[in-house]
């Protein structure tokens, strides 16, 4: 198994860092400043600002390190940025699950208003799976668009047609050429 780290350029993000797992990009890696317990057997409690790694697996908007009960308890974060990359490992299996699904078809309106394929969203992207969403209280066909470093740059409602796309804007739509 290969790892290779990429750093991605203009984030603001300390250490910020692109991961691809045997040639395919399965998330990102970063470094910030995080509140933590540092002695979890005195009464009180005391905590302090430490170093802390997190980890998005591409495609999703979840951040691996927070919102977790350890992390509420002992502070948020890994200590070590191997820490970050294995998590990002463990879910690998997801991500080959979810590639290894028929490929996405459909429309997408994208950030300038105009519709685009979600095979060929065109000028250097690539769309993630489809899933499922709940928006309004109605579930939805919603899909990630990645740029060349596997990071989300828009999310969309896909639409199976491009005569659905313009009954859902109530407008016509251009097709954006890829």
């Amino acid at each position: 198994m290969t790892i290779k780290l990429k750093k991605l350029a203009n984030s603001t993000k300390s250490a910020h860092h692109s991961v691809a797992i045997d040639g395919l990009v399965v998330g990102e890696i970063w470094r910030e400043k995080a509140l933590v317990v540092v002695s979890k057997l005195t009464a009180p409690r005391r905590s302090a600002v430490r170093d802390r790694w997190f980890a998005r697996v591409a495609g999703d908007l979840k951040i691996i390190g927070r919102g977790t009960r350890a992390a509420m308890l002992l502070g948020a974060g890994f200590k070590s940025k191997d820490e970050a990359i294995a998590a990002l490992q463990s879910h690998r299996l997801n991500c080959q699950i979810s590639s290894e699904k028929a490929p996405a078809t459909g429309y997408f309106v994208d950030w300038d208003g105009k519709a685009r394929r979600v095979e060929k969203p065109g000028a250097g992207y690539s769309c993630g799976p489809v899933r499922t969403a709940t928006i309004d209280g109605q579930d939805v066909q919603c899909v990630d668009v990645l740029d060349s470093d596997g990071c989300v740059v828009h999310e969309a409602v896909v639409y199976a047609s491009l005569e659905a796309v313009q009954d859902a804007c109530g407008a016509p739509v251009d097709l954006a050429v890829a």
